[in-house]
Order: C-alpha cells, then sequence, then structure tokens
C-alpha cells in the first residue's frame, strides 16, 4: 500500500489529502532450457493525487501486462530478450502550463480520462571478448491518449486519440563497454 500525504500551504490556508491503494505484481515463468526463460506477469501502479494551487487532481492507477523470453546463445556468449507489454492507464497525470485567464503561464496538473501504451522491446548484449561486449536495444511504442481534454482559453479542447508526450514510437540505443 502506497500513502503519500500531500499539504499545501497558501495565503495562510492549510489544505491536507491523503489516498492509498494496494499494488500487486503476479508472474509466472517457464525454464523452456537451460538457457531459455519464457516468462508473462501482469502488475498494478498507483501514484497518488493531490492539488496544485490552481486544481485538484485524482490518483492515477497502471494495469499493465508483459511477456517475454531471455535467452542466451553461443556458450552464453550472446544475451537476446524479447518482450512485448500493454500498459492500460487510468486518470494519469498530465501537466499543463495554463495560456489564458488568471493563472496564465501557471503549470497545472490535469488527469487524462484514459490512455494506453502497447510496444514491443528487443535488447541484445554480445561478449565479443572476455573484457568486452556490445549492447543494442530497440523499441517500438504505441501510445496514446483514449480521453484528455484540455483548457484552452475559456473552453477544453479533447485530444482523444493524441500520442503520449515522452513516448517515442521508435527509440535505439547502444553501446560498447571495455571492463
Amino acid at each position: 500500500t502506497n500513502t503519500v500525504p500531500v499539504t499545501l500551504i497558501a495565503d495562510g490556508d492549510s489544505s491536507n489529502s491523503t489516498s492509498s491503494k494496494l499494488t500487486y505484481h503476479l508472474g509466472a515463468d517457464y525454464q523452456l532450457t537451460r538457457r531459455n526463460l519464457l516468462y508473462a506477469k501482469m502488475d498494478t501502479g498507483y501514484k497518488a493525487g493531490g492539488f496544485t494551487a490552481i486544481s485538484a487532481y485524482q490518483p492515477e492507477t497502471l494495469l499493465a501486462y508483459e511477456i517475454g523470453s531471455k535467452n542466451r546463445f553461443l556458450d552464453n556468449k550472446l544475451q537476446v530478450n524479447l518482450s512485448a507489454f500493454y500498459y492500460d492507464y487510468t486518470n494519469q497525470q498530465v501537466s499543463q502550463t495554463l495560456t489564458s485567464g488568471p493563472f496564465a503561464g501557471a503549470q497545472t496538473v490535469l488527469n487524462a480520462g484514459a490512455s494506453s501504451i502497447k510496444g514491443i522491446e528487443a535488447q541484445t548484449t554480445w561478449r565479443i571478448a572476455p573484457q568486452d561486449s556490445v549492447d543494442l536495444s530497440i523499441n517500438y511504442l504505441d501510445g496514446y491518449f483514449k480521453r484528455l481534454s484540455v483548457a484552452n482559453g475559456a473552453s477544453n479542447l479533447s485530444l482523444d486519440g493524441n500520442r503520449l508526450i515522452q513516448a517515442p514510437k521508435w527509440s535505439v540505443a547502444g553501446g560498447y563497454e571495455h571492463t
């Protein structure tokens, strides 16, 4: 259980907010061979709600599913991990800078009604010599808001179907390590 108290003191007034939620992890794996593992897992996540000087926002919850495999080849010199996942957010917390009205320029937090991310990841590490290794990771993300409205002057603007921020469709990373 995660409990996060929040206190805001503005103009001599004091406000409090407390929230909590039980989270869990379920998982199963199967050792296909000495060097090949298959797994599946389901997790829940939680981020407490709170408030800014402008408005209150609700807790964010996450339901996450993942399946994958972890594999070693070439006498343990090559590791290849593959996974596919789906994240389903409810009330995802999103920051917004207000552009008009009495709070123009201020930042607030609001809740997206719902959003989701599905993706795949491939990660490899190849030990090319006893002290040298090369790694490569390729990720694909399809993340979007199912429901999100933000303030746009005196009205709300629907951003349903737009991609999530900080969730690039493709990312590639690589490296070399000498120990």
